[in-house]
Parts: structure tokens; C-alpha cells; sequence
């Protein structure tokens, strides 16, 4: 019988428990990336759907003034977003790039974040089996 030696058996377990603390801060900033994604796109998601379903008027009096407009003068690169927001959830696109270029690139960056969130939860759901393949 071949046996191991203290010194054998205390570098393997001490191996082991590196291995184990990698597997747990490799978990927990997994789960810290997963929250921070779920806020921001809940926040996103806030941000697209609120034109369809306020009037312009309710839309522009709920958001904020622009810094570096009321103070300096000078437009900033998001400058006139919420009016192409508007302009995009009215179907209008034209009007959305006149107010802002980036505006189309931004919106449908949000959108597309926002379906692969819910394409992932759909798998998370399924993979741990909350929710029933059939």
C-alpha cells in the first residue's frame, strides 16, 4: 500500500482550497455582473418603453435638462436623445436622426440588450428546471 506523506497531503489540500476560493470569486462576480445587467437593462428598459406610453409633453417635462446645455451652451453627444426616443417610438426615424444621429444606433442597442436578457433568463429558467421544457 502505497501511502501519502503529510507534507503530499497538506499541498494537495492546500491546492484544492486555492481551487475552491477561485470557483467561489469566479461565482461571485458572475452573480455581481448578472445584477448590475438586470439593473441596467430594468433601467433601459424603462427608458424605451416610457414614449410608447406617455404623451411628448409628460416625456419632456420627466427629463433632465442637459448639463453642459444650460450651463455652457454647448450640445452634448446625447443632446436631443429623448426627442429621438420620442421620434422612434412615433415611428418616425427621419426626424429621430435629424434630433440626434445616434439615436437609431442607441435605441435598438438598448432593444437588442433587452431580448438577449430575457433569451438568458429564458435558458437560466429552463437549465435549472423552473420552468418545464414541454
Amino acid at each position: 500500500m502505497v501511502g501519502l506523506s503529510g507534507s503530499t497531503l497538506l499541498g494537495k489540500f492546500k491546492k484544492d482550497n486555492v481551487n475552491n476560493r477561485k470557483q467561489i470569486k469566479y461565482r461571485e462576480q458572475k452573480l455581481a455582473l448578472l445584477i448590475v445587467w438586470t439593473i441596467i437593462t430594468l433601467i433601459i428598459t424603462i427608458v424605451i418603453l416610457f414614449p410608447f406610453f406617455a404623451d411628448r409633453q409628460t416625456v419632456l417635462k420627466n427629463a433632465p435638462t442637459c448639463i453642459s446645455k444650460s450651463q455652457f451652451n454647448v450640445e452634448c453627444s446625447l443632446c436631443g436623445m429623448t426627442r429621438a426616443f420620442i421620434e422612434i417610438s412615433n415611428g418616425s426615424f427621419s426626424n429621430a436622426i435629424d434630433l440626434n444621429r445616434g439615436s437609431i444606433v442607441i435605441f435598438f442597442t438598448f432593444a437588442l440588450n433587452f431580448f438577449i436578457f430575457i433569451f438568458y433568463l429564458i435558458f437560466k429558467l429552463r437549465s435549472t428546471k423552473i420552468i418545464d421544457d414541454t
